[in-house]
């Protein structure tokens, strides 16, 4: 694992906060829920890329699993945003 700096911890907390949102976005979830959750989605890329900036000569060794992990946790958020929204315009008409 890296070392604990300020570029490390920006991508844990937003990871987490991404699963919460991603766990209680339901059809009638206000659009500031949903921006918070775009806003924690788009914080992890910004984190990640200068985790890069930093860390550039020993990133990649033996972080596979932990770069699947915050790609399926942006995946599952867009996913269940879109779904969640489906269900919510099916509803109301």
């Amino acid at each position: 694992m890296l070392a604990v700096g300020s570029y490390d911890i920006g991508i844990p907390v937003a990871l987490a906060l991404t699963w919460v949102l991603t766990a209680v976005l339901t059809p009638r979830s206000t659009s500031l829920m949903r921006g918070t959750g775009y806003a924690a989605v788009a914080a992890i890329p910004v984190n990640l890329v200068m985790l890069a900036i930093h860390y550039w000569d020993h990133l990649f060794s033996g972080r596979l699993p932990f770069f699947m992990v915050v790609v399926l946790t942006i995946a599952a958020y867009c996913y269940r945003d879109i779904k969640t929204r489906r269900a919510a315009s099916s509803s109301s008409t």
